[in-house]
């Protein structure tokens, strides 16, 4: 379990910022977003500016996936004007998160994963579900697929494709990489 406060002070000061930057339709300039993944036991990985409409608001979409199973990924959203930090993200697969106490007792304090992290008004990170992470079949649905939990992500976050969409996410393995010229081309084998 996850119980340790991150902090995001800019966002505590400026909330109303945060809230409106949520709200607010955001573009994806990629589409496919494609994950790389450089050697065998390295996470794959994607990133892809986002566009707001604002000036001076940078924006980054990143997505994660685990080179040892596809059912560990996250996705995330990072803008500079809040902090280095993502300002909201994903989780597929990881510890339960214990959000901080606002007085609703212990039970309500237990966030099991899937989940979403956003940050609310003290400026606090904090783990919530959506009604489909509450569902048990839809949960492990959404988990086990990183383009439905994209889709998802997408929803909440409200972001979109380049056209209009979901981000369609294509993984890509660095040592198939087909495109160069075979080595072997010409060479003879014995029978």
């Amino acid at each position: 379990m996850i119980c340790a406060e991150i902090l995001f002070p800019k966002i505590g000061r400026s909330f109303s910022v945060f809230e409106a930057f949520m709200a607010q339709s955001k573009i994806a300039s990629a589409a496919p977003l494609i994950l790389t993944q450089p050697t065998p036991k390295v996470e794959y990985r994607g990133n892809t500016p986002i566009q707001i409409g604002w000036s001076n608001f940078h924006c980054e979409f990143v997505a994660t996936r685990s080179p040892k199973t596809r059912m560990k990924y996250a996705l995330k959203i990072f803008a500079n004007q809040f902090d280095e930090k993502p300002c909201f993200r994903f989780c597929s697969s990881a510890h339960t998160h214990i959000n901080h106490e606002t007085g609703d007792g212990l039970p309500g304090r237990s966030i099991p994963t899937p989940h979403f992290h956003t940050v609310d008004n003290d400026g606090i990170l904090r783990a919530f579900q959506t009604p489909p992470l509450e569902d048990p079949v839809e949960s492990v649905k959404i988990s086990s697929d990183p383009q439905l939990g994209t889709n998802h992500f997408c929803q909440v976050a409200n972001l979109f494709s380049p056209s209009g969409g979901s981000i369609v996410l294509q993984f890509f393995a660095a040592e198939f990489d087909l495109s160069t010229a075979d080595p072997l081309d010409g060479a003879t084998f014995p029978p």
